[in-house]
């Protein structure tokens, strides 16, 4: 039997697709990355639960499934496994096991979307399709990160059938209708303001996002505690709301992320790791200490900070990245030229 509205109309079946794998060339793993407490994918799922919806399902390659399973289940979410290149073919099988008629995109690299915003585009989905035809939605302007897409379940199962389809459709889903506008009527709407913010990036795509998000949210977690208002609340994830996602990503030590570079040879005393210790502490900056430091206190000197609130992702014992760091700050006893070129 059917569902109806109150007039009369067959109400269609909105499913919240997550795609997820494991297998990323320049981040691998990162769904499963720990990040406050939780891994990436749980904020993912956290956030997007919190669009109405009529079922929710993660959608993984088969390679990645036996990892990812558990996660799904554990946040209450449907699971499907299916190709692992071909993601349209992923989607397309989703929607069949799922039933769907209006499908909600989200990727598995984003913790930090904008779940109102979410909430806001499939409404005007469902506005404008009830007077026209709409096969796929979306807004404009948001954070790198932060958006979904919104599409007629038939109308990419139509897609999916066309013989011109390219690699790239079949690898990103999105293309495969709104590259094909002669066939579908497709909608990029600038966002509201609130959440027009098109200069801030909260994807996890790189090694510098994921340090990123840890700062972001080791920032914002200490602004929550100070107002009394816990981020986890009995080892429940509440994901942030876009105002905090805003503010967040604006905060100094995220926006500017600094290094700090103390002397940590031996015979040169403990005062330059010391005072830069306290500083990571106090800012949020990472601290580089090589692995093969002369310092014979350095091990001590570290698990004093542990306790001070100095995170272990902080510590950086190669200056390889230093370029990705807005702020070099040295503490040394003597800069020697091999060091100067390093920095």
């Amino acid at each position: 039997m059917g569902v109806f509205d109150l007039l009369g109309r067959k109400k269609e079946r909105v499913v919240l697709i997550v795609q997820c794998r494991l297998s990323s060339t320049r981040l691998p793993r990162k769904a499963l990355l720990p990040l406050g407490g939780f891994a990436v994918l749980e904020w993912v799922l956290a956030s997007m639960k919190k669009v109405p919806c009529d079922a929710y399902y993660l959608a993984v390659d088969t390679e990645s499934a036996p990892e990812l399973e558990f996660a799904a289940k554990k946040c209450g979410w449907n699971f499907y496994a299916g190709s692992k290149e071909d993601v349209l073919d992923r989607f397309c099988k989703t929607i069949e096991v799922s039933k769907a008629d209006i499908v909600v995109r989200a990727t598995a690299d984003n913790p930090f979307l904008f779940y109102d915003a979410a909430s806001e585009l499939l409404e005007e989905y469902k506005r404008r399709k009830a007077s026209s035809s709409v096969d796929y939605i979306t807004w404009t302007g948001l954070p790198h990160g932060s958006g979904v897409e919104i599409f007629s379940a038939h109308s990419l199962l139509e897609a999916f059938k066309l013989p011109n389809l390219t690699e790239e459709d079949h690898e990103h889903v999105g293309p495969a209708l709104y590259k094909h506008q002669d066939h579908f009527n497709c909608l990029f709407l600038k966002a509201p303001s609130a959440y027009y913010y098109p200069e801030l990036r909260t994807t996890i795509d790189t090694a510098s996002d994921y340090r990123r998000a840890l700062s972001f949210v080791r920032a914002v977690s200490l602004n929550k505690a100070k107002t009394s208002d816990s981020l986890f609340k009995k080892n429940v994830l509440e994901p942030y709301t876009t105002k905090e996602i805003i503010r967040g990503m604006q905060i100094a030590s995220v926006k500017y992320p600094m290094i700090l570079i103390p002397s940590t040879k031996k015979g040169a005393g403990t005062g330059h790791l010391r005072r830069c210790l306290d500083l990571a502490c106090k800012t949020g900056a990472d601290i580089y200490v090589p692995e093969d430091c002369g310092l014979e206190q350095a091990k001590a000197l570290l698990e004093e900070a542990y306790t001070e609130g100095l995170q272990k992702w902080q510590l950086v014992s190669s200056l390889e990245n230093i370029s990705s760091y807005n702020l070099a700050v040295t503490d040394l006893f003597r800069t020697d030229e091999a060091e100067a070129k390093k920095i």
